[in-house]
């Protein structure tokens, strides 16, 4: 039986090889070191070709609606490359493991506004600021304490809560102490300290899913204030009526003459 045949065929240096510390023991040791070597590189290359495949996707999202559902894992994408590129390299295939490490970097880039975002400075204007709160309450965290802990040390002036059942709804109730004026429709709960001034519920075509519209007053004047929480871009039939959605809102925003605010997150399950 050839040499190579039999190597290939055992699962570890010291079955395949002979203990004695002969020259062919030596020989035997170090063809088994190549091909596992060379098997550990067909692995990370594939695994590199793979997430690097999966982000080039998620780049071309504007193109059809399932493929930015490849940009959700940036973070993934970047770490199998950076990890990928890093044992590559040191198993000397240093064009594969360059070439991951350049991928993992363009990964990565749009992800660190998320960290290293430079301090904002004061909005402009001179009238008073309004601050406003925006949270997902997510629909099976039972956990109420924490985030009504936290909004009442956040003292804002107007707050939307996203997928809000029947429990987080009553919970949400209790915040009349600091956010007297409150309203509901569908899964989106609003809290202001002052009137919400034209309350409207917007329903969400193709999805069920609703919106509020209201106006506060600010001190200067009134703001426009819609909270809403779009679908999922599962579907053509979705995407379609979340962009129009997006198109209304942009649309209202300037014709408007009062600011104008919109506080949404997409659903992400």
């Amino acid at each position: 039986m050839p040499e190579s045949a039999r190597i290939r065929r055992g699962t570890g240096i010291k079955k395949q090889c002979p203990k004695a510390p002969t020259g062919a023991a030596a020989d035997c040791r170090a063809q088994v070191t190549t091909l596992h070597r060379q098997r550990a590189g067909r692995a990370l290359t594939l695994v590199v070709a793979l997430a690097a495949l999966a982000g080039t996707l998620g780049s071309l999202g504007y193109l059809a609606w399932w493929l930015e559902l490849f940009a959700h894992f940036r973070p993934q994408y970047a770490l199998s490359l950076a990890i990928g590129g890093a044992c590559l390299l040191a198993l000397r295939r240093p064009g594969v493991g360059l070439a991951a490490l350049v991928l993992a970097a363009v990964n990565a880039v749009p992800l660190m506004h998320y960290y290293y975002a430079p301090p904002r400075g004061a909005p402009g204007g001179d009238g008073p600021a309004l601050k406003a709160l925006l949270a997902n309450v997510y629909f099976h965290n039972g956990r109420h304490d924490p985030l009504l802990e936290y909004v009442r040390g956040a003292q804002p002036d107007v707050a939307v809560f996203l997928e809000v059942t029947p429990g987080w709804g009553e919970a949400l109730r209790t915040l009349a102490d600091s956010l007297p004026y409150q309203a509901q429709a569908g899964e989106v709960f609003v809290a202001s300290r002052k009137p919400l001034l034209g309350l409207r519920a917007l329903p969400l075509s193709a999805t069920g899913a609703m919106a509020v519209a209201f106006f506060v007053d600010a001190g200067a004047g009134p703001v426009a204030i819609i909270g809403a929480h779009t679908s999922w871009p599962l579907g053509a039939k979705i995407v379609s009526s979340t962009s129009t959605v997006g198109r209304k809102r942009s649309h209202r925003a300037t014709v408007s003459p009062q600011p104008f605010a919109v506080a949404t997150i997409r659903k992400s399950r």
